[in-house]
């Protein structure tokens, strides 16, 4: 009986040691689920979803029923016109050369030479032809152009002009002496450069071919074929109003 209680107490002894190195091995082994499952899975973060309005569809016009094709003519079509014109600018207004700048006309000379001249010497038809017709002044001579020129005829030919310009378009001494140019013969040359005389300038030429335009007396106080030149100025201004171009040594 004594045995029995020692082994029994053996055996509980012995169960104890089995349980409690069962408890140990169990709390050291990692706790797995069953074999087949795989790792845990981890819990995924909430995801922010953006909420997507639907847009509104585009609503589309009623149809209308489209009625009988109008019958009424519409505006015929115009035919185009002519392309419109450029503006161009008006062409600078250049006024009329003074009447003095008139070319020389040649005349026949009584040799049966050409006699070139814008004034003295002309047969009155040739410088008439340059100036159209005149009128009496009442003193012996003829005006032309409003009294822009004032001739005397001596056989028929022009034997003294007057030129006026006056105050408002009075010439310099060189302008002036350019004009008497124009109003004597193409071959006029200084006989005598300009003087002053009588409270006015003068200047006396010389041509061969103005010899037979005239007789003796057309070469009073000069030589056969001289004229003279007058300046009729401004006092104290020297700006010529007028000029007298004549046969002769003039007054």
């Amino acid at each position: 009986m004594q045995v029995n209680r020692v082994a029994l107490g053996a055996l509980l002894a012995a169960m104890i040691a089995i349980a409690l190195a069962i408890v140990f091995v169990v709390a050291l082994r990692p706790i797995t689920g069953p074999a087949s499952a795989g790792p845990a899975p981890v819990a995924a973060a909430p995801r922010t979803t953006a909420t997507v309005r639907p847009l509104p569809s585009p609503t589309r016009p009623a149809l209308v029923p489209a009625g009988p094709a109008s019958t009424a003519p519409g505006p015929s079509p115009t035919a185009p016109g002519p392309p419109a014109s450029r503006p161009t600018a008006s062409p600078p207004v250049v006024p009329p050369p003074p009447a003095a700048a008139t070319k020389p006309l040649a005349t026949p000379a009584a040799d049966g030479s050409a006699f070139v001249s814008g004034g003295i010497g002309l047969t009155r038809a040739t410088w008439e032809t340059l100036h159209g017709p005149g009128r009496d002044d009442g003193r012996g001579g003829v005006a032309y152009e409003q009294g822009t020129y004032t001739v005397q005829f001596l056989d028929d030919r022009v034997q003294h002009v007057e030129r006026v310009w006056g105050e408002a378009s009075a010439l310099s001494i060189e302008e002036a002496r350019a004009e008497a140019r124009r109003l004597g013969p193409a071959d006029a040359r200084v006989a005598q450069p300009v003087s002053s005389r009588g409270g006015a300038a003068r200047e006396l030429f010389a041509s061969d071919a103005l010899k037979a335009r005239f007789g003796a007396g057309a070469w009073a106080g000069a030589e056969a074929g001289q004229f003279v030149v007058l300046y009729r100025q401004n006092a104290g201004l020297g700006s010529v109003t007028s000029i007298v171009v004549a046969t002769g040594a003039g007054p």
